[in-house]
């Protein structure tokens, strides 16, 4: 087979036409994706491989005293206790 007649085969399939425009629609963007959206970065400088550090500090902290480390102790409900039977001990209950 010869290339011209490869060609016209090729064009006379409506779905490799299709799927040949799909593709080179695919990498004109790819290729013309930082013109498109070009990266923005701080002070005007741009470094799209930098990951944004917006409120939150760098260094890690422990948890604070305030959270909880447990389920709340208290009220619970299960299904046995509707249906009339004991309740099983939790495990994050106080000896």
């Amino acid at each position: 087979m010869t290339f011209k007649k490869l060609v016209r085969t090729f064009f006379r399939n409506p779905l490799a036409v299709l799927g040949l425009v799909l593709l080179l629609f695919f990498v004109a963007v790819a290729i013309l994706a930082p013109v498109l959206a070009p990266p923005v970065g701080e002070r005007g400088r741009l470094n799209p491989y930098r990951i944004p550090r917006d409120g939150f500090s760098a260094p890690p902290e422990p948890p604070a005293r305030s959270t909880p480390s447990a389920p709340p102790r208290g009220n619970t409900t299960s299904i046995t206790a509707w249906s009339g039977a004991p309740a099983p001990p939790s495990r994050w209950a106080s000896p």
